[in-house]
């Protein structure tokens, strides 16, 4: 803060400028931190996790599909993101890839580039996406 001593005007101030949304965004941030830091630190974006929300909420408006959900779940490697069947690697319906240089979404060694995570980007990819979980969801 400049050195100077902290008066009671300037707290004031401050504490206006405080609220949930700055909270959460530094600790997001000492969570990246600490994760590049760190050898084996994995860490869990919010972007990551609501990738998986969406992907999620697509397979549960599958009709097919949407007394399986509960069965889809995700694992985080370091520089992947996994969403799977039965928590087993191998029935991946797809993986994430998203970090400062790039974000793609990765069907069975084929990714492709995503402008940003978001509901209409990764929508886009649905007939894939469902095609992938039926496959380790029904057989």
């Amino acid at each position: 803060m400049g050195g100077k001593r902290l008066t009671e005007k300037t707290s004031k101030r401050i504490e206006k400028l405080i609220n949930s949304i700055s909270i959460q965004g530094a600790v997001e941030k000492v969570k990246v931190m600490e994760g590049k830091e760190s050898s084996s630190g994995i860490y869990t974006t919010s972007s990551e996790l609501k990738a998986f929300q969406i992907i999620k909420t697509i397979l549960a408006l599958t009709p097919k599909l949407k007394n399986q959900i509960d069965r889809v779940s995700y694992k985080d490697y370091k520089g992947q993101f996994k969403i799977m069947v039965d928590n087993m690697p191998s029935k991946e319906i797809c993986h994430l890839v998203l970090n400062d240089k790039v974000q793609k979404i990765v069907f069975a060694g084929e990714g492709t580039e995503l402008m940003k995570v978001s509901a209409e980007e990764i929508a886009k990819y649905k007939k894939r996406i469902v095609e992938e979980a039926m496959t380790h969801l029904l057989n």
